[in-house]
């Protein structure tokens, strides 16, 4: 099917298998392939054969810079004037720094006020300027928006642009293609972007692998919507930055609906202690609603015995009082 969304200056398609495949060899030169590694301790005490995608190897600690540089190297607009511009809590506006950077271009990155100043230093010495404004995502998107039409630069938007989703998509792309036999993928799930590509590829690759979407209790927007097979907003309270959200997208909301097999909820507490268990026994730093897809796992660890399980660890881009809340909390298990 063809879409009729436009970014920046160009028409483009939906997202496609084929679209993942072509954003995995544009990648090469901007990152290596991220580690599959099986988890020896989580198989031990959950029961399954677990297999970590460990996204957090990536250039930034997360998996935002497939679709950040595939959306640039695509962009015509970006290639006309190589200006960027974005609106991210972090890790997206990282992954469109460092990928303006090596394709010889700049950025500018909008962040709602009071951000995570770990993320925001980062975006920094990555070469972005960084600009607050906005109580909310919402009010930070608009003002990169207006920014980026008075500048006649690309916007780079990870929560409704085709590149940006079959970048992401070579995540279950590269699992594919290493896992002959595979039953069940856990994807973290928030603005539905790591979700709808992943699962795209997999399907491609494994059809009758299940892929389950995990987004936290506290911002069930993308579940809601999963369930009712429309868009529904909901609040956003969760103190994961990853998985927040009020409103899906549509496209990604449209791919999810076409792709994913179920979508779960999980605490936000759940996720604490999942990031705690990862790191002090899966031996993974990595941020809570990176984890969440382990908290899934153990709540459905007596139906997933014996069945090969892939876990996306989604970021590691932990501020100190993220940290201080993961190791203050309990073990998951």
């Amino acid at each position: 099917r063809k879409g009729g969304l436009k970014m920046a200056d160009e028409e483009v398609m939906e997202p496609s298998f084929s679209g993942v495949v072509q954003a995995a060899q544009r990648l090469k030169s901007v990152m290596r392939e991220t580690p599959l590694v099986r988890s020896e301790p989580l198989s031990q005490i959950t029961g399954a054969d677990v297999w970590l995608k460990l996204e957090t190897a990536s250039p930034i600690g997360s998996f935002k810079i497939r679709g950040a540089a595939n959306a640039l190297f695509k962009s015509k607009q970006f290639q006309k004037t190589k200006y960027a511009f974005a609106a991210s809590s972090g890790n997206h506006g990282q992954g469109v720094a460092l990928s303006a950077h090596r394709l010889g271009g700049t950025s500018c990155i909008f962040v709602p006020e009071n951000p995570n100043l770990v993320k925001t230093a980062k975006m920094e010495k990555l070469g972005a300027k960084v600009v607050e404004q906005g109580a909310g995502f919402d009010e930070a998107r608009e003002a990169a928006l207006e920014a980026c039409k008075s500048a006649e630069g690309a916007y780079i938007d990870d929560c409704g642009d085709p590149e940006a989703i079959n970048g992401a998509g070579t995540v279950g792309y590269e699992i594919g293609r290493e896992l002959d036999n595979l039953d069940c993928v856990f994807v973290p799930m928030g603005g539905g972007c790591l979700l709808s590509g992943t699962a795209l590829a997999i399907k491609a690759v494994h059809p009758k692998t299940k892929v389950i979407g995990v987004q936290s209790a506290q911002a069930p927007a993308m579940h809601l919507s999963f369930q009712a097979k429309k868009a529904i907003e909901s609040k956003a309270t969760t103190h994961s930055e990853a998985l927040s959200l009020r409103i899906p997208p549509p496209l990604n909301l449209a791919q999810v609906l076409r792709y994913v097999d179920n979508t779960e909820l999980v605490e936000d507490d759940d996720l604490l202690r999942a990031g705690k268990s990862m790191l002090l026994q899966g031996h993974q730093l990595a941020e809570p609603g990176s984890c969440a897809g382990l908290a899934a796992l153990w709540r459905s660890r007596e139906s997933l015995k014996g069945k090969t399980v892939v876990l996306v660890v989604s970021g590691a881009n932990l501020d100190e009082p993220t940290m201080r809340m993961v190791m203050d909390s309990t073990l998951l298990f």
